[in-house]
């Protein structure tokens, strides 16, 4: 496969995995009446379930056990499902108490730690609309910071758990479906853990179409992970980043239009700049190109 080809393809799954995640509250706002950590339970369960279906269906456990053999190739998938185990857990814990903005920061300021270890840790260059894109972003950012005068906890923790997860997938030369069945299945333990340790749990209150509807989270879950994979495997790891835009600018429209949670005027113009950003980084080759036409 051409090298155009494979960024082309990478560049459309990556978009795909972000417009969903960017969508996904509304998802896990159906289930109000369970806690962020039964919710993530289920979610860790159904998901594996999904992907040993989809492993068994191409009859490639094989291939899986020989990669586990090697062990740094398996410590580096041990350390990316700890990462994503802790990012989706810290993520509907800020969607059951009503702070999606805060996961919409944390998934804002992931791309530029995204960038930064591509740039320092790959040596990958800089565009110069991915570099102004980066300067109107870490604007936004510190502004916010600023004016909140605390550390918001909840979104520096996304940030750096997914950016990590990224870089990490990125040195993983494993098919997608079979790092992500590693990963969840590393969860298992702690998921039956859970019901042990805590039968009286808040399950029971779920009808049956809404069990239905959480069975679905599987599937819904290993969609975007694929492509992401698929993605970072793919393309720059900067071009990656920038993508990643996608997904926090639709969860803060959701956050504000649709919870109609709290977000102050100052949230609003340090947003503003890195919705800036996302234009400069989509847009900028266009235009950038439109003028040169123009010119000639």
């Amino acid at each position: 496969m051409k090298n155009n080809q494979r960024w082309s393809k990478g560049q459309i799954a990556g978009t795909l995995a972000f417009f969903i995640w960017g969508i996904f509250p509304l998802y896990w706002k159906l289930f109000a009446s369970l806690d962020a950590l039964s919710l993530s339970v289920w979610r860790f369960i159904f998901t594996a379930s999904t992907l040993a279906i989809w492993v068994s269906l191409k009859k490639q456990w094989l291939e899986l056990f020989r990669y586990l053999r090697h062990k740094r190739k398996s410590q580096k998938l041990l350390f990316a499902g700890v990462l994503i185990a802790s990012n989706w857990l810290i993520f509907m814990w800020a969607i059951s108490h009503q702070l999606t903005w805060q996961s919409s920061l944390g998934y804002y300021i992931s791309p530029l730690l995204t960038v930064a270890l591509g740039s320092f840790l790959l040596k990958e260059k800089l565009q110069w609309n991915t570099q102004w894109a980066l300067y109107f972003a870490t604007l936004g950012i510190v502004l916010f910071l600023y004016h909140s005068k605390s550390l918001p906890l909840i979104s520096l923790t996304l940030a750096v758990t997914f950016s990590l997860y990224g870089y990490t997938k990125k040195r993983i030369s494993l098919p997608p479906h079979l790092s992500m069945t590693f990963e969840t299945f590393l969860t298992l333990p702690l998921c039956f853990a859970y019901f042990y340790w805590i039968p009286n749990n808040p399950n029971h209150q779920l009808s049956l179409s809404m069990w239905f509807l959480l069975s679905l989270s599987g599937v819904l879950t290993v969609l975007p992970m694929f492509f992401y994979n698929y993605s970072a495997q793919h393309i720059p790891l900067n071009n990656l980043g920038m993508l990643q835009f996608i997904s926090p600018t639709l969860q803060f429209c959701t956050a504000h239009f649709i919870f109609h949670e709290d977000i102050d005027t100052y949230k609003l113009y340090s947003f503003t700049f890195i919705w800036m950003a996302v234009l400069i980084y989509l847009f900028g080759p266009f235009i950038w190109n439109v003028f040169k036409v123009k010119k000639v």
